[in-house]
C-alpha cells in the first residue's frame, strides 16, 4: 500500500504527493480509512460496515426483535444464552438479563468499534515506514486517502472519459458513451475490471471501435477484451441500446481477476 502513495512533500498550505500510476484493487470499510488518518472511529461507523449485526444490538437494547416485537419476558431473555464474555473480567459467568442489557449492548458496541485497532495500526506503520509521513495521513480526509490508495469507489463519467481513448467513427464513440452512460455504477465498474483487471479509477483504457458490420444471418458480435492491454474491442451496433446490452452481457458474463 504504502508504495502507492510514495514521494510524499509538505508544500505551503498543506501536503501533495505523487503516487505510482497504478492504485491498489482494495476496498476497506470507511472506519478503516478514518483510523489510518487518524480521526475517532465511532459506532456509527462501524454500524455502516456492518449494519445486520448493528441492527441486532439495536433489537437487543430496545429488547424489541423480529419475532417478539413485544418484547421477551424477563426468562425469556435470559433463555437467550448471551453473557459478557470478552467484555469484561469473569464476564463469561455474568448471564445478560433485561436488567443489564443496555449495559451489555454499551459494552458490545465499545468492543466491536475497537476489533480491529492492532491490524489497522500495524497496517498505519506499514505505510509510515513505507515513506508516507504522518503529518501527510493527518491531514488528509478518510475520503481522501481512499481515493490515493484504492481509486475513487464511484466511476464518474468525466473522469472515465478523461481517461479513456477510443477509436472508431464519431457517430460509434456517441453510441459507447451514451451506453456507458445508461449503465449502472456497478455496470460501469464491471466495464473497468473486464478492460483493465481492475473495478475502480483511475484506470487508463483503450477502446476500438470496429467500423465494419457482419450482416451474417444469426450472427451477434459482443464485446472483447485484453486485459494486458488494458483494451476493449467493440463491434459497430447499430443504437444505443443494442451496445449497451452487448456490452452489459460481456462484462457480466466473462470471469477475469483482479489486478493488485
Amino acid at each position: 500500500m504504502a508504495a502507492c502513495v510514495r514521494s510524499w512533500s509538505a508544500e505551503e498550505g498543506g501536503v501533495s504527493g505523487s503516487s505510482s500510476p497504478e492504485a491498489l484493487a482494495v476496498t476497506l470499510a470507511g472506519l478503516v480509512w478514518r483510523r489510518l488518518v487518524g480521526r475517532p472511529v465511532t459506532w456509527g461507523d462501524y454500524a455502516a460496515m456492518d449494519p445486520a449485526k448493528a441492527a441486532r444490538y439495536e433489537e437487543v437494547e430496545r429488547n424489541q426483535f423480529a419475532v417478539a416485537p413485544e418484547g421477551l419476558s424477563a426468562e425469556q431473555f435470559e433463555d437467550m444464552g448471551l453473557t459478557f464474555e470478552g467484555l469484561q473480567p469473569g464476564g463469561e459467568y455474568r448471564p445478560v438479563t433485561l436488567e443489564n442489557r443496555v449495559e451489555f449492548v454499551r459494552l458490545s458496541r465499545l468492543s466491536l468499534v475497537h476489533s480491529m485497532d492492532r491490524q489497522i495500526d500495524a497496517l498505519r506503520t506499514g505505510m509510515v515506514e513505507g515513506g508516507v509521513p504522518v503529518q501527510a495521513l493527518g491531514l488528509m480526509t478518510p475520503e481522501e486517502l481512499e481515493i490515493r490508495v484504492a481509486g475513487a469507489p464511484l466511476i464518474d463519467l468525466d473522469t472515465m472519459k478523461r481517461d479513456t481513448t477510443v477509436s472508431g467513427s464519431t457517430g460509434q464513440q456517441e453510441i459507447f458513451w451514451e451506453s456507458v452512460q445508461g449503465m449502472s455504477m456497478s455496470q460501469r465498474s464491471l466495464l473497468l475490471r473486464f478492460a483493465t483487471g481492475r473495478s475502480r479509477l483511475p484506470a487508463r483504457v483503450r477502446v476500438e471501435l470496429e467500423s465494419t458490420v457482419n450482416s451474417e444471418p444469426g450472427y451477434r458480435p459482443l464485446p472483447t477484451a485484453a486485459t494486458c492491454g488494458f483494451t476493449i474491442r467493440v463491434p459497430t451496433y447499430p443504437d444505443t441500446v443494442s451496445m449497451r446490452e452487448a456490452l452489459v452481457f460481456a462484462v457480466e458474463n466473462c470471469g477475469t481477476f483482479e489486478k493488485g
